[in-house]
């Protein structure tokens, strides 16, 4: 009888020591705060990539070619003088077309066209922004180039991923602080941190623009020769995260 007593008490000790470890459970939950915080980091980008096109019709292919190589030839001399790496400089596109034309309805061979594309990668803008002004000054000069897009970007993004996560914790950890003392109450310890976006992500801003200009540009107001004005805008590195905290 006694042992069954023992039991039956021990079993009830058990239940109810697990309702109230449920209860503390939620009370923790119901003493927290959620906030979402955004940091972001804004710099002028240090590279440029530059994707250029040279493109000839002749009647055979071979003519179109070879006036393509010797364009390319120029723009290579060009690019060495301004001393951009063989390993900066790569083929994206190399095509080769026949065109027609219609003359009484009929469809007559105009000639074979050739067209390459090229891409140039152009280091340390901070240190030297008048170098892209000049390699595209010289290269728009070669016949036949067609300059197709400048795409600006960083070289190393990891510190400013950190700077803009410091950031966006901080600023949810100064809101939640906020409504805390709001409250009456402290702010406790992390529960949760999530990112709110796939990860870090890289913006280009434009209302902040950054001329790069030539001598010839600057001097341009007395009377010397133009050169290239190229507004590099900013790089901004944006993270965004939701925290949870406990509330003592």
């Amino acid at each position: 009888m006694n042992k069954f007593l023992i039991g039956a008490m021990t079993l009830l000790t058990g239940t109810v020591l697990s309702v109230s470890s449920l209860k503390a459970q939620e009370v923790n939950k119901d003493n927290t705060i959620t906030l979402t915080g955004n940091g972001s980091v804004s710099i002028h980008p240090d590279m440029a990539n530059i994707s250029l096109s040279i493109s000839y019709l002749a009647p055979t292919t071979r003519e179109s070619k070879d006036k393509v190589d010797r364009s390319l030839k120029q723009v290579f001399s060009i690019l060495r003088q301004e001393r951009v790496e063989e390993e900066d400089i790569k083929t994206t596109s190399l095509n080769y077309n026949t065109e027609y034309d219609y003359v009484n309805n009929k469809r007559v061979k105009v000639g074979q066209r050739v067209v390459q594309s090229i891409q140039v990668t152009i280091h340390n803008l901070a240190q030297s922004g008048e170098k892209l002004s000049t390699i595209l000054d010289k290269i728009v000069s070669v016949n036949n180039v067609e300059l197709q897009s400048i795409d600006f970007g960083l070289e190393k993004t990891e510190d400013l991923y950190k700077e803009s996560r410091a950031l966006a914790f901080g600023k949810a950890k100064e809101k939640a602080e906020q409504y805390a003392s709001l409250a009456g109450r402290r702010l406790g310890k992390v529960l949760v941190i999530d990112e709110e976006r796939s990860g870090d992500i890289a913006v280009k801003r434009y209302n902040k623009m950054r001329p790069l200009q030539t001598k010839a540009a600057l001097l341009g107001e007395y009377g010397a020769t133009k050169g290239s004005v190229i507004p590099t805008g900013e790089e901004t590195i944006e993270s965004e995260v939701r925290v949870t905290f406990t509330l003592e």
